[in-house]
């Protein structure tokens, strides 16, 4: 048998995204590695019936509103609002969650597209090898979706109080930063309204799309 390794499988959604997981997970731990799903509350029983271990992303009540909401994943204007709800302000509970389960150097972190933000972001730090992490599409950077350790907190006050630097590259540039590309379908999942050209943009995204 190969090194035994520590598999963390993130998902977020219904069955259809955590059964196939649990599945796999089984097969992994029939070949003696350690399997660890993180995912919805309401799929800790399932996974420790099929002796996996379990780390919950929520409480059923948290559950029930990203249920509630999964209608705004109909449209372009919703899917960002859906992202701000439910993975963007809990990105820094989800990383300290995923960064407690890859303290072993023989991680490995398994998801999938859409709500994956964070452990994408995590993976991308290579275990240490670098400071910051951030979201990249089209060769383009976006550093303000990242992750940074929280003892930077001195330096960037240092930075945007002492030396007024307002371009947060200027800032992240001073350290080993990782880009992590995401794919670009129809939408950059990143895209952003800054100049009038975007917003024109933004209106024939819409009209390809079918409006909202």
């Amino acid at each position: 048998m190969d090194i035994p390794l520590n598999v963390i499988l993130y998902t977020k959604g219904s069955g259809g995204d955590v059964f196939p997981f649990i599945r796999c997970g089984q097969e992994l731990r029939n070949r003696g590695h350690q399997v660890t799903l993180m995912t919805h509350c309401v799929y800790e029983a399932r996974a420790k019936s099929r002796s996996l271990n379990f780390a919950a992303l929520d409480s059923p009540q948290e559950y029930d509103r990203f249920l509630g909401d999964q209608e705004l994943l109909n449209t372009p204007r919703g899917i960002p609002e859906f992202l701000r709800r439910h993975s963007l302000s809990r990105a820094l509970g989800e990383y300290q969650l995923v960064a407690q389960q890859c303290e072993s150097t023989k991680s490995i972190i398994v998801t999938r597209d859409l709500i994956d933000l964070v452990p994408r972001l995590v993976a991308g730090l290579g275990g240490g090898r670098h400071r910051l992490a951030c979201a990249a599409s089209a060769s383009q950077a976006h550093p303000v979706f990242a992750l940074w350790p929280i003892e930077l907190r001195a330096e960037l006050r240092r930075a945007l109080v002492e030396e007024e630097i307002r371009k947060v590259d200027r800032f992240t540039a001073r350290y080993t930063l990782a880009q992590v590309d995401f794919p670009v379908g129809e939408v950059d999942p990143f895209f952003n309204t800054n100049r009038p050209e975007d917003l024109e943009a933004a209106e024939r995204l819409l009209a390809v799309l079918g409006g909202v």
